[in-house]
C-alpha cells in the first residue's frame, strides 16, 4: 500500500490541502459550539485553544505515513473519517 511519502509533490499538496480544510472546518465548528455556550467573559476567553478532530488526527497520521493514501482518499470521498475496526463491524 502506498503512503504519503510515495506521492508526487503536487498530489501530496492536493490531498494535504483537502485534509487541512476539513480539519480546519471541524476545529472552527467545535470552537463556535463552545463559544455559543459561554456566558461570561472568562468563559469566552477559556474557549481559546486547540480543537483536535478526527480530520486533524487523520492528517497527522497520514503525514507520518501511518495510514495509506487509499484510506485517506476513501475518507475524503465519503466525508467521514473511519478506522479499520469500523469497517470490520
Amino acid at each position: 500500500m502506498a503512503y504519503a511519502k510515495k506521492l508526487s509533490e503536487a498530489k501530496f499538496n492536493q490531498i494535504y490541502d483537502e485534509l487541512f480544510k476539513r480539519a480546519e472546518a471541524a476545529a472552527k465548528a467545535a470552537y463556535q459550539e463552545k463559544l455559543a455556550k459561554a456566558k461570561t467573559l472568562k468563559q469566552r476567553q477559556a474557549c481559546a485553544g486547540h480543537y483536535p478532530s478526527d480530520w486533524s488526527e487523520l492528517l497527522d497520521l497520514w503525514c507520518r505515513n501511518k495510514v495509506t493514501n487509499l484510506h485517506v482518499l476513501e475518507c475524503l470521498r465519503i466525508g467521514h473519517v473511519y478506522s479499520g475496526q469500523e469497517l470490520a463491524g
